[in-house]
């Protein structure tokens, strides 16, 4: 008997959560049809997936904003939630 859409979707979420020593947080976001598709078009042409396209341009965003930040600022930026 073929499995059900929730049988599916919940050996997912347990191989998503055996995978790479539980590093993975989930987000869940609502965007634009444009944000989706700009992700999309970075993705694709990058040959990436949209994850890893997405944690490049966090990556790139963030650098780019600390290397503005004088010393005190930087230490606040950085400090624990």
């Amino acid at each position: 008997m073929p499995m059900t859409n929730a049988e599916r979707q919940r050996k997912y979420r347990q191989r998503l959560k055996s995978t790479e020593d539980d590093l993975l947080a989930r987000l869940h976001v609502l965007v634009s049809p444009a944000c989706v598709a700009q992700l999309s078009r970075i993705a694709r042409h990058q040959g990436i997936t949209k994850r890893e396209a997405l944690e490049r341009i966090m990556l790139e965003a963030e650098n780019h904003q600390v290397s503005e930040l004088n010393q005190a600022d930087e230490s606040d930026y950085f400090r624990p939630f």
